[in-house]
C-alpha cells in the first residue's frame, strides 16, 4: 500500500474529517487550531504533520478508533520515490540536460 493511501486510509477512520478536525483542535492550543482545509490537504497529499500525532491519537482513543503510533510511522516511513530523494544505489538522481551553465 503506498504512503498516501495509509494517510488516507488514517483519516477515513473518522466518521468525517470534520469530526478529525474538532479532535485535533481539541487538544491544542487555541493559537495552534487548524481549519478544516488542513484535513483535506492531508488526505490530498497523502501525508499528516508529526506534530499532529499526539492530537490524532487522543482523538482516537476517546472515539475507539484503533490507530497506534505505529500507524502513523507507517504511514510516514514507507518509501518514496518523488524527486530530490537518493536512488536506492545510493546515488543522486540528476537530470542531465546538453543546456550549458547560465
Amino acid at each position: 500500500m503506498s504512503k498516501k493511501h495509509l494517510t488516507q486510509a488514517i483519516i477515513d477512520k473518522w466518521p468525517s474529517r470534520k469530526a478529525l478536525l474538532d479532535d485535533v483542535n481539541e487538544s491544542l492550543s487555541l493559537s495552534d487550531q487548524i481549519e478544516i482545509v488542513a484535513i483535506h490537504r492531508w488526505h490530498q497529499r497523502g501525508s499528516i504533520d508529526g506534530k499532529y500525532d499526539l492530537a490524532i491519537l487522543a482523538g482516537a482513543s476517546k472515539r475507539n478508533i484503533p490507530l497506534s503510533w505505529h500507524d502513523l510511522m507507517a504511514a510516514r516511513s514507507i518509501h518514496d520515490d518523488r524527486c530530490g530523494h537518493a536512488a536506492s544505489d545510493g546515488q543522486p538522481r540528476v537530470k542531465k540536460t546538453k543546456k550549458g551553465a547560465a
